[in-house]
């Protein structure tokens, strides 16, 4: 029996893309020979055609398919070398959207405005580069382990993580959650039922965790808890258990790949120009609106709270807030104050100030000050660039201690219109060791790439000596800080040459109007702005100035005397309390005094319940002496506060949120049943940090 094949000798293409029809060979004639297992009643029934059949239909429909698409992809090579700019086009319009739309919006407003010629350069003298960046750029985010975990379909999505917004962050958390703790269980059946040697739960957490950091993400307590390094101490095996609670967690995944996700799309924009002061500095306005969100809720929430102990007494969450740190305008008056003591006990120790600016080699700059691509950038990152700064710091501070040499100051690390770090110090040392550390700080600035910069060293280190007849140290400071923190100050700066108001020498715009973007900057890319070194802890000042305050309306004598026992404790008591930080220094042993060696100390206990992960964390408790031991902890929070969400009506109850989460370890000391105001006078204003503001 002869069978008829399916297919014609010449068919048309059923998909094809053009008006003439491609002729396609006829197969071969399925003429099978006789084989023992097939009888002749089955060839007469023709079942063996019926089976092959839609084979052969699917097979066939492949082969026209392919030779349409090559077809199809040979007639775009050939139009694309004839007009390359219909290659970069094709190239654009399959960018995601983020990406294609504001670089199609800039390209139709200059072909609208400046003609067919100006669009064309355009195309090819920026579009062109910045996507090639682009293209690099996520080569170097999607890591080869980062392509084998997205092999599974449920983690597919993962490839275009830039691309979806935060409820499907959430879903595909729950996935990877999933996926983890599968991991888990498989890697926990190999262990024996007697699981308790801690060398074995170390490597089944190095096991999971291994696997965690192939989605590019930083495992909990990687760095205590990973092979081959040395620890001073015993190993942490107490933190085994939180961590790997965490990498089964779907929230802990949400947060981390919300923050890759936006960390992952912020330098997508920064490569293909989009993040520079002609077009938004610091940060792109997708990041800055978003924090502006981010924001309004944070506002929201706090409105809609209330902090409540167990007498019952509640206080307003918002007033609290604004009374503590989280006010710009509180923590910019606590920094100048902290700047002007510094200055205060210079001058008494006759130390010389020195000004310093530290920026990053060429390769760490995405975009020329234009708002062209730099042919130089290496695809660093934001944070890639600050590492770079704090690895140099730490590479002077190492070989400075080993000459000798001590300093002590503040550092502001602040952006430049691109969003790549640099630093400021302001450092106070010896008139004698001041011609030595600045050659130190020279020799490790200028170490990296020193070929780009020749004779001229200034675009990576500069050096200004603070001379007062240009001003104080702390006015050298103070536009750097307000301009970082709070726009409220420089709100009515004007330049004193030309009566115009004071600009920005990164956005070339009023600084009062970059400093959200500074802000929206630093959040982004979680840069600490401000860190002074070499002086006592601040957050021992709050806590001292919180104990003053209760410790006088205990008091019954209205005369000022000694409020504590210990006459050194006191000492430092009384010039916290008067807001003298050069004698808060002196009267804490001075600059250059390990933390051990201090008067007084910030005291911490345990949280009475554990977190969400089964953690016992730790609450500052009050102060202590390391002299006395630790018989000296004097309480400055007495009472527990949980944050409550405030009732619509008198008669609706209010309902504490999960006290794990919640328990802020708030304590205040009360007046007559009442609050009493977060002043110890009338006319100067107290500030502590996370805490509560009564005292």
């Amino acid at each position: 029996m002869t069978w008829e094949p399916f297919y014609s000798k010449t068919r048309p293409l059923p998909m094809t893309l053009y008006s003439e029809e491609i002729p396609i060979p006829a197969p071969r004639s399925l003429n099978p020979a006789p084989c023992h297992i097939f009888s002749p009643l089955m060839w007469e029934r023709e079942q063996l055609p019926a089976i092959l059949e839609p084979r052969i239909e699917a097979y066939w429909q492949r082969q026209v398919a392919q030779a349409n698409h090559l077809a199809h992809l040979d007639h775009i090579k050939r139009k694309w070398q004839a007009d390359p700019e219909l290659a970069i086009q094709a190239d654009l319009r399959r960018q995601p959207k983020f990406i294609q739309q504001p670089l199609q919006q800039r390209l139709d407003y200059l072909r609208r405005e400046g003609g067919e010629a100006r669009a064309k350069t355009f195309l090819l003298e920026v579009i062109k580069p910045v996507l090639h960046r682009l293209e690099t750029v996520r080569k170097k985010q999607r890591t080869e382990d980062y392509q084998r975990v997205t092999y599974y379909p449920a983690l597919r999505v993962l490839l275009d993580l830039p691309t979806l917004m935060q409820k499907e962050v959430k879903n595909v958390a729950a996935r990877v959650a999933g996926h983890m703790e599968l991991f888990f269980c498989a890697c926990a059946e190999v262990l024996p039922d007697d699981n308790t040697d801690p060398d074995k739960i170390l490597r089944l957490y190095q096991r999971v965790a291994a696997e965690a950091k192939r989605f590019s993400i930083t495992p909990p307590h990687w760095h205590s808890l990973r092979e081959h390094i040395q620890h001073r101490g015993k190993m942490p095996y107490h933190l085994i258990p939180g961590a790997l609670a965490r990498l089964c967690c779907a929230d802990w995944w949400a947060r981390k790949l919300w923050r890759l996700r936006c960390e992952w799309r912020e330098e997508q924009y920064r490569a293909i120009c989009l993040v520079h002061k002609q077009a938004s500095a610091y940060v792109s306005y997708d990041a800055l609106t978003r924090k502006r969100e981010q924001d309004r809720r944070a506002r929201e929430f706090i409105r809609s709270h209330e902090l409540v102990n167990e007498d019952g007494v509640t206080l307003d969450m918002e007033k609290v807030v604004n009374a503590s740190t989280s006010n710009p305008h509180l923590r910019h008056l606590e920094m100048m104050t902290t700047a002007r003591g510094l200055e205060n006990l210079a001058e008494q120790r006759g130390d010389y100030a020195m000004f310093y600016t530290l920026t990053c080699p060429s390769r760490y700059h995405a975009t020329l000050s234009c708002g062209k691509p730099n042919p130089k950038w290496a695809t660093h990152t934001v944070r890639e660039s600050s590492d770079y700064l704090v690895a140099l710091f730490a590479g002077v501070r190492k070989k400075m201690n080993k000459m000798g040499l001590r300093w002590y100051g503040v550092r502001v690390a602040e952006p430049h219109h691109d969003g790549t770090v640099h630093w400021h110090l302001l450092c106070f040392m010896a008139r004698k060791d001041r011609v030595a550390i600045t050659a130190v700080l020279r020799e490790f600035a200028i170490r990296s790439d020193r070929e780009e910069l020749g004779k001229n060293i200034k675009p990576r280190f500069d050096v200004k000596p603070v001379l007062k007849s240009k001003g104080t140290p702390t006015s050298y400071l103070a536009k750097y800080i307000s301009k970082n923190m709070d726009s409220t100050v420089l709100k009515n700066a004007i330049d004193k040459a030309t009566g115009e108001p004071l600009l920005s020498i990164e956005t070339g715009k009023p600084l009062n109007e970059s400093v959200e973007h500074a802000v929206a900057w630093a959040s982004l890319h979680r840069v600490r702005q401000f860190q002074f070194f070499g002086i006592p802890s601040r957050q021992t000042y709050r806590e001292l100035r919180l104990l003053a305050g209760q410790l006088q309306r205990k008091s019954t004598s209205k005369k000022s005397g000694q409020l504590l026992d210990d006459k050194p404790m006191d000492e430092v008591l009384a010039a916290a309390d008067a807001g003298c930080m050069a004698t808060y220094i002196v009267k804490q042993g001075g600059v250059f005094i390990p933390r051990k060696e201090h008067t007084v100390r910030t005291a911490y206990i345990e949280c009475e319940a554990p977190n969400a992960y089964g953690e016992q964390g730790v609450k500052i408790y009050g102060v202590w002496s390391p002299r006395l031991g630790m018989a000296s902890r004097i309480c400055t929070h007495v009472d527990t506060w949980k944050k409550v969400r405030k009732a619509k009506s008198d008669k609706q109850p209010v309902h504490p949120v999960n006290q794990a989460e919640s328990d802020l370890g708030l304590g205040v000391a009360l007046q007559d049943g009442v609050t009493v105001p977060w002043t110890r006078t009338r006319t100067r204003t107290r500030t502590r940090g996370n805490n509560c503001p009564l005292a």
